[in-house]
């Protein structure tokens, strides 16, 4: 039971430590690629204005 226990937190410690960079470079890369379409569908704009939702 021991070795069950050790091992499920050796490969949950792994799968954390892997999968939430790997997570947040594709949440860069996402975002990077979306501000990019962004900007070739609408050429001269930036987006909205900063304070705008308020």
């Amino acid at each position: 039971m021991g070795i069950a226990i050790v091992g499920g937190l050796i490969v949950s410690q792994v799968l954390t430590l892997y999968t939430t960079p790997v997570l947040y470079l594709v949440l860069d890369r996402f975002r990077l690629w979306s501000r990019d379409r962004w900007a070739r569908a609408f050429p001269g704009q930036t987006g909205p204005a900063p304070g705008a939702a308020e």
